[in-house]
């Protein structure tokens, strides 16, 4: 286990460490592109409007409009915006960027996020 000492994020969704014990250019590309975990109570505290993508992670999509979506499977990430994969009965899952446009709220004590997907974006799966 290592220390991190310091971290910047980058435009690309990936992240530059600084970690004790890793002191020379070699060792440190050796870990590249690797997963960083860290124990949930070691997290930052978060604001009332904040919240981790994880928490997203088995929980009921609607739409404004009160129509099902499907339950959240994991979170992509692709580089411009995380995306929510979304689970569907017989069908295949819905992609639904994370912007605030169209991530419209997340109510953690319901485990609910509600979205407001632009017209045909939850039906490209039928194209």
């Amino acid at each position: 286990m290592w220390r991190l000492k310091s971290f910047r994020g980058e435009a690309n969704g990936f992240f530059v460490l600084t970690v004790d014990g890793i002191s020379d250019r070699t060792a440190a590309e050796a870990l590249t592109r690797q997963k960083l975990l860290a124990a949930r109570d070691e997290l930052p505290a978060l604001e009332s409007d904040e919240f981790y993508l994880v928490d997203l992670i088995g929980c009921e999509v609607q739409t404004v409009s009160g129509e099902r979506v499907g339950i959240i499977s994991e979170i992509l990430n692709f580089g411009a915006q995380p995306q929510l994969s979304i689970a569907r009965d017989e069908r295949e899952s819905a992609l639904v960027p994370i912007v605030t446009n169209i991530f419209i709220s997340y109510d953690s004590e319901r485990r609910l996020v509600v979205v407001d997907p632009p017209v045909g974006l939850l039906d490209i799966d039928l194209k």
